[in-house]
This record gives C-alpha cells, structure tokens and sequence, in this order.
C-alpha cells in the first residue's frame, strides 16, 4: 500500500530524515516512535506529498509521488490525514466541514454529502453535534470529527500526526478509541443485514473456531450460551458473529464481537450490534441490557439510543432507562 524507499529530506543545511525505508501492508497499523524533532511530522507529511523530499521514493497504491504525470491533490483526496491541532474550519457548523471536501474534491451531491457526514459523526459519537460550530466543542470532540472528516473522503490509508498531543489527558483516550476501533475495523461500511443468521448448536463447531481466531479477551464469549447470537455468513462460511447472554434477574449482556481476520475492515461489528439490540428491544420479558464497556465512543452511541451509565467496578455499565421491576 505504502512503499518508502531511502527518503533524503533536507531544510537548508539541516537533514530531518536520512535513508528512511519502509512499507505499510493493506490493513497494517504501523505507529512512528521517537523524540521531539526525530522527523517523524516531516516522514508523514512526504507521504501525503505536503513535503518534497530530495531523494528516494515514496509509493502509494502503486502510485509514485515524484512521477511528473501525478495528480498530487487527487493522490491527498485518497489518503487521509489528520492533524496535531484539528484544522477545522471555525467559521463552519461541524457538518458543514465534513461534508465542504466530499463536494468539491469528490464532486457528491449534497445530500450524499450529508448522509456520510451524519453517519461518520455517528460513528466517532458526535451525530448531536453537528449543527454547533468548532469553538463550541472539546479538543477531544474537535480530534474526533477531523477523524470523521478524513474518512468521508473514503481514504485507502490513514495518516495521523500526534493526533493526541495537544490535548487534555482526560480527552486522550475518546481520540485513541475512535483510533483503536479503525485499526481493528478498517473501514465502517456495514455488512447486508440479509447475511444476518440466527445460530444454533449446529453451529457451534464454527463458532468457537471464530472465537478462538479472533481471541474476544476476558469478557468474550469463551463459552457458547444460546440465547440470541446472529453471525455473519459469506459463501456459507461463518465470518463474523455476536450474542446476547440473559441472565437471572432478566438483564441481558451483549458478548464480544468475533470477526474472522481475513473479513476485518468490512464494518461486520457495527451491523451485528444493531441487529442484537433490534432483537432484544423486540423482545418483552427482556427490559434491561447491560454492555460492559470502556470506550468513550461506545458509552455515547448508547446514551443516544436512551441508555444511563452507573459505574461498576473500573467499567461503566449501561443500562436502559426504565423503572427496574427486580
């Protein structure tokens, strides 16, 4: 995807990068490590072409950044970047900024142009948002529709420049979060509802062979308990699956998503979610849900769809907002 070939970057007399090599796979995550002043701001700028460079090469998707006949702002329109301090547009409404490069760089409608903001802002927690303007959010909020403004451009990689070091220590985890989930996700496209299964003991051989590919961690369903896990099926294989786990006093947990390696970066997680908690919400005798979880940008999306928070442990737990009758 990202090919990096004895990069040579001079400003004047000082060299900021000598003989750099390396490449970044389709899907690989590669993170940058060193000092104040290292060149690592400068090596990622080279890669979006935002910095010349004296000598080497840099390749992207096959793309050679120094050959004359490049389409440098077509090249940047494919890859996205986000920055140290936001660079949002302080005179526009939050998505207004999100939806002004899907127009004129990649010539959507508006109203297609709306509709991938809305969703994008509802994937980093922020669809509330979207009529304030920059100054009227935290730079923990500002960082993570930058993030959104980037993927709406539908980028085949991401770069990000110390997107966490001009902030708050309280805001870096809701950046890093939003970070997390697009490694392990890759894009947010949702799979087809229609490759939604219910599963049953027959499946069960394939289920804990997904479990133990994709390892869920110490809240994941290391168990199979049945009563109401739907998985994902392409070609008649298993690839993605999730559940619900239901418990005496009527509550219901939402297992770890599983999703086959070789299937990440096709937005299973986020399908799967949705279908189990239009399952649960369908169903009377089960009132309550609890998740467990930690991640700011999940925490938000569930308060949206009316759930409060109670702290359990060094976990928030989310519960449904209604009169408890246990």
């Amino acid at each position: 995807m990202i090919e990096i070939n004895h990069i040579d970057k001079w400003y004047g007399s000082f060299q900021a990068l000598k003989d750099c090599t390396t490449s970044v796979a389709k899907g690989e995550v590669v993170v940058v490590c060193g000092p104040s002043g290292s060149g690592k701001s400068t090596l990622i700028k080279c890669v979006n072409a935002l910095e010349p460079f004296q000598n080497g090469e840099i390749i992207v998707d096959g793309i050679a950044l120094k050959d004359p006949k490049t389409n440098l702002p077509k090249l940047r329109a494919r890859v996205g970047m986000v920055f140290q301090h936001f660079e949002l547009f302080p005179h526009l409404r939050i998505m207004e900024n999100l939806c002004l490069a899907q127009e004129k760089a990649l010539g959507r409608s508006h109203q297609e142009a709306l509709a991938k903001s809305s969703k994008l802002l509802d994937r980093v927690g922020l669809k509330g948002h979207a009529r304030k303007y920059p100054a009227e959010l935290s730079g923990g909020q500002q960082q993570r529709v930058a993030i959104a403004r980037a993927l709406a451009m539908d980028p085949i990689a991401m770069l990000f420049d110390e997107p966490t070091s001009a902030l708050d220590p309280e805001m870096i985890s809701e950046v890093l979060d939003v970070m997390v989930d697009l490694a392990r996700e890759g894009t947010l496209d949702d799979a087809d509802p229609s490759e939604h299964v219910p599963l049953t003991e027959a499946d069960v051989p394939e289920m804990l062979a997904l479990i133990a590919a994709t390892e869920p961690g110490p809240f994941g369903p290391r168990t199979i308990e049945f009563g109401g896990y739907i998985g994902v099926r392409r070609q008649g294989r298993l690839v993605a699956m999730t559940g619900q786990r239901l418990r005496a006093s009527g509550h219901a947990e939402i297992s770890a998503v599983c999703v086959d390696p070789a299937f990440r970066g096709q937005g299973l997680a986020a399908g799967l979610i949705r279908s189990l908690i239009a399952t649960i919400r369908a169903r009377e005798e089960t009132p309550f849900l609890h998740v467990l979880t930690s991640n700011h940008v999940a925490i938000e999306r569930y308060r949206a769809l009316g759930f409060v928070t109670r702290r359990d442990m060094h976990l928030l737990v989310l519960e449904r907002a209604q009169t408890r009758t246990d």
